[in-house]
């Protein structure tokens, strides 16, 4: 993909990194709040909310989660909110979330 690391380098003003959703975790997002909304729509607002809010931190923490070693070279994380992991890739332009789900789904 010719994307590179941070190096070490911590994200600043001066080093400024972007938030990007990929097609995928956006069409996640969408899939998880039509199924919770049939059951308790206030619920699934704050759910979304809550999950939105986790992946924003990552533009001042963009190394919070565990990485993924089977992505090697690439530098593939994940965190978890609540019951819900954040899949997401970390390069010296942005950090991309990949997908989100439910942690009883299969990755």
């Amino acid at each position: 993909m010719g994307r590179q690391s941070f190096g070490g380098k911590t994200p600043s003003p001066a080093n400024p990194v972007k938030l990007v959703w990929t097609r995928k975790s956006l069409d996640d997002i969408v899939r998880l709040h039509e199924f919770l909304a049939a059951l308790n729509a206030a619920a699934a607002a704050k759910i979304v909310q809550g999950l939105v809010s986790t992946a924003g931190r990552l533009l001042r923490f963009p190394r919070m989660g565990e990485r993924l070693d089977r992505y090697d070279p690439r530098e593939v994380r994940r965190i978890f909110a609540g019951d819900y992991e954040i899949r997401y890739e970390v390069t010296q332009e942005s950090i991309a979330i990949l997908r989100i789900w439910r942690g009883s789904e299969q990755s």
